[in-house]
């Protein structure tokens, strides 16, 4: 299910829910930049909820998307794609796409992958 409490392009909230308990994605918006913080368990069953996610923020034209997954408790090849993915169409767009807070675990799988180009992966200040 897809909640928009206003359109990201004019400031304002997107929440989307996948309907399960595996993983929730919240989405806040504002002045072209986006936070998109993803909670629970991120792959081959939920990476198409952040596709569409990140997908839809950058259709309403916003160049700078910071996705939080501090409170992402597993992640697959899968979620690991749809960033790799979202990295490069923002490139392409002129704009930026960083990945802030992983797990050990998580960012295990960033290095095992050695993705080029690199995703711009921080930790929380």
């Amino acid at each position: 299910m897809l909640l928009v409490k206003d359109h990201p392009s004019h400031g304002g909230t997107v929440d989307n829910f996948d309907g399960s308990e595996i993983m929730d994605i919240g989405i806040t918006c504002s002045g072209g930049f986006a936070v998109v913080s993803v909670k629970g368990e991120l792959d081959v069953s939920s990476a198409p909820w952040l596709f569409e996610c990140l997908q839809g923020a950058m259709d309403a034209g916003i160049l700078e998307i910071v996705v939080d997954i501090e409170h992402l408790t597993f992640m697959d090849s899968a979620g690991l794609t749809v960033l790799v993915d979202a990295n490069r169409r923002m490139q392409s767009a002129h704009g930026t796409l960083m990945v802030l807070s992983p797990t050990p675990s998580v960012r295990r799988l960033f290095n095992a992958a050695h993705v080029v180009p690199p995703l711009d992966v921080r930790a929380a200040a």
